[in-house]
């Protein structure tokens, strides 16, 4: 069987060609970013509880770790930094994630669709009993990141670094993994119908075979 990429599967974030310069609104523990393009600062750190990204095209944006309420929509952010921003019962649609520093970034029991993360890293990141749906990692260091009981759908791994990444009591469909090894993964059992390339599944046979409890006759 030929494996067919369906990186086509995540739609685009619908911004106008005539977005305007802006800056982030700040008021009363809110950001607000909405409609317009956004020029950071490297390391330049911004506090906030609640964050509104919509219809936003953002640059080196940098938020301090902690508890946020966080709502993005149809927003591309690239060389951003969340690392350490615990976002639960985050809804994200329609968003790029482009070269970001997301260390340690929690968006348990979330919503994802559309979604692309892609040339940043994820490490101890997670996903934790969220719904991700038509979402790509592409490029991603996701080393210790968790999708312990995550329901995931159409979701794809590309060249992925996937050592540590817990699987555990995952529930995926319609989903693919490729370049990627499972050396180190946990809760492979919870991949049962994932799609991957034949060189691929041959790379990480011994990750399986120790998942099953099979002994490999050297």
């Amino acid at each position: 069987m030929t494996f067919k990429p369906s990186l086509w599967r995540v739609r685009a974030p619908e911004l106008p060609d005539d977005l305007v310069d802006g800056e982030p609104e700040q008021h009363s523990g809110g950001l607000v970013i909405e409609e317009c393009r956004v020029r950071r600062a490297a390391h330049d750190t911004l506090a906030a509880h609640v964050v509104r990204l919509v219809t936003a095209d953002i640059g080196g944006l940098g938020l301090e770790g902690g508890e946020v309420e966080l709502h993005a929509r149809d927003a591309r952010l690239s060389d951003c930094d969340l690392s350490n921003v615990q976002a639960r019962s985050a809804h994200v649609h329609r968003v790029e994630w482009r070269g970001c520093r997301l260390v340690g970034l929690g968006l348990i029991e979330s919503e994802l669709e559309s979604v692309r993360f892609a040339d940043g890293t994820l490490m101890l990141g997670s996903f934790g009993h969220s719904r991700l749906h038509r979402v790509v990692f592409e490029g991603v260091d996701l080393r210790e990141a968790s999708f312990v009981g995550a329901d995931l759908t159409q979701v794809t791994f590309d060249r992925c670094v996937l050592e540590g990444a817990d699987f555990r009591s995952a529930r995926l469909s319609a989903c693919e993994i490729r370049g990627s090894s499972l050396d180190g993964v946990l809760g492979i059992s919870s991949l049962r119908g994932v799609t991957m390339p034949a060189a691929d599944v041959v790379a990480s046979a011994a990750a399986m075979a120790a998942e099953l409890g099979i002994e490999i006759d050297r």
